[in-house]
């Protein structure tokens, strides 16, 4: 059975091969199917959702629709419980400060497959802004408890929607970054850019690596949640400028163009 320190550490693993995967590939608009499986797993969204699991689901199956909703909201609930006294990041929203990831079905030991039925369980991944840290929450969807939770710094898995949206207001309303963007835009389109509507953006996690620049390192991006953002105009073109924010900050890092 994979342990669960050994599943957080393979966390970042992934989110470090779907980063060489998107280098190579061009880039394209949110892709509508996958936007709309984000949304599902939005954290206000998915607060208060009691829907049961569906009917007739074995244990290797993937997870329905509801029972995503149902893990996440289990998971949430409990996290909420737990962290009545902590203190909130004062650079987050107070309604981010836990950043639902993603939700999979749990994988089981061999010696519980080899019973031939199992209760369904799923694998909850929520982001900790307030210990800068991922959180895996194993739901059980039988009794609709938590059977573990496990918590690891260092770990970076793929930004949701609702951190790449974060993510390009703190570019867009910083001075510099602000500006630099805009005159991109202006160059590329000839019009002015005054809505974040109006430009196509993919975000991607940025860790910190001995070739890294200076204000990269200084922002400790790894340990930090960090986001470095690509533009391109609504035709395709794309911005010569790719900018680096610290979500766990809420600070602009680098343009890095």
């Amino acid at each position: 059975m994979r342990s669960t320190q050994v599943v957080l550490k393979n966390v970042a693993l992934v989110a470090l091969g779907m980063l060489a995967a998107f280098a190579i590939m061009r880039w394209l608009p949110t892709d509508r199917s996958a936007q709309a499986q984000q949304e599902l797993l939005m954290p206000e969204q998915a607060v208060g959702v009691v829907a049961a699991p569906a009917k007739g689901r074995t244990g290797t199956e993937p997870l329905s629709t509801d029972e995503q909703k149902t893990a996440a909201s289990i998971a949430l609930k409990y996290l909420g419980s737990q962290r009545v006294s902590a203190k909130d990041n004062p650079a987050v929203p107070a309604d981010q400060q836990l950043e639902l990831l993603f939700a999979e079905r749990h994988e089981e030991s061999k010696a519980t497959y080899a019973r031939g039925a199992w209760e369904r369980r799923a694998d909850v991944y929520l982001y900790d802004y307030r210990r800068d840290g991922v959180i895996l929450n194993v739901v059980n969807l039988a009794t609709g408890k938590i059977d573990s939770s496990d918590f690891a710094r260092g770990a970076q898995p793929p930004l949701t929607q609702n951190e790449i949206d974060r993510a390009v207001q703190i570019v867009m309303t910083h001075p510099q970054a602000g500006k630099t963007l805009s005159q991109e835009f202006a160059r590329l389109t000839g019009t002015n850019l005054k809505d974040a509507s109006q430009v196509e953006v993919a975000g991607f996690i940025q860790l910190t690596d001995p070739s890294s620049s200076p204000l990269v390192r200084a922002a400790s991006c790894g340990s930090h949640r960090c986001a470095q953002l690509l533009f391109s105009t609504p035709s395709g073109e794309m911005v010569s400028i790719t900018p680096i924010v610290d979500l766990s900050t809420g600070l602009f890092v680098s343009l890095n163009n």
